[in-house]
C-alpha cells in the first residue's frame, strides 16, 4: 500500500502551503478612472484609490462609474480603417489595346489589353457605443486615388488594337 503525498509532509510545511493560499493576494482593483467609460452603467462597480504609495495605489475605497466616473451615455468604442478598390471599365467603348511587356532579360512581348478606370478609396470607421447596449457604426472619413489600369484579354495582338509604345510593366490591373 502506498501512502499520500501530504501524509509524508512534516506539520510545518502543510501549514505553510496552507498559509500561501488562505492569504494570495487578490485580483488587481478595477480603478473608476480606467474602466468607466461613457457608455458604461453607471452601477458598474469600480474602486478609487485613496491613498498612493510609490509603487502605485496602497488603499482604495468602493464605488460606482455613477459615483466617481463617466457613465449612463454614449462615446466612440474603437475605429478601424479599410481600403475599398473598384475597378470600372472597359473605358473607350471596349477598345482593345497592344501593349508591351517588358521582361529583365531584354525581349519584350505584345499582347491585347483593354483600359479600366481605378478608384482605391481609404475609408476611417467609428463605432458609437451606448449605456443601453447599443452600438452603430459610422463612416468619419474617405481619401479616394483615380487611376487607370489595362487587363489582359488576348495573347496576340488584332489588326484594329491601338497600338502604345509604354510597357505594361506596373499599369496591369490587379483587382
Amino acid at each position: 500500500m502506498s501512502k499520500s503525498s501530504f501524509a509524508v509532509l512534516p506539520v510545518p510545511a502543510f501549514a505553510a502551503i496552507l498559509a500561501f493560499f488562505a492569504f494570495a493576494p487578490s485580483a488587481q482593483a478595477q480603478y473608476c478612472a480606467d474602466t468607466c467609460r461613457s457608455w458604461s452603467s453607471c452601477d458598474e462597480e469600480c474602486e478609487i484609490c485613496t491613498r498612493e504609495g510609490i509603487d502605485g495605489c496602497i488603499a482604495s475605497r468602493a464605488s460606482t462609474c455613477g459615483q466617481d466616473g463617466q457613465c449612463g451615455g454614449c462615446g466612440v468604442s474603437s475605429s478601424r480603417t479599410a481600403t475599398e478598390q473598384h475597378k470600372y471599365g472597359p473605358q473607350d467603348g471596349g477598345a482593345t489595346y497592344c501593349i508591351g511587356r517588358q521582361y529583365w532579360y531584354g525581349y519584350t512581348n505584345r499582347s491585347q489589353y483593354q483600359r479600366y478606370t481605378t478608384e482605391v478609396c481609404t475609408v476611417n470607421y467609428q463605432t458609437t457605443t451606448c449605456s443601453n447596449g447599443t452600438s452603430t457604426e459610422q463612416e468619419v472619413s474617405r481619401s479616394c486615388q483615380y487611376g487607370d489600369c489595362y487587363q489582359f484579354t488576348n495573347g496576340a495582338c488584332q489588326g484594329g488594337d491601338v497600338w502604345e509604345t509604354f510597357a505594361i510593366n506596373g499599369r496591369e490591373c490587379y483587382f
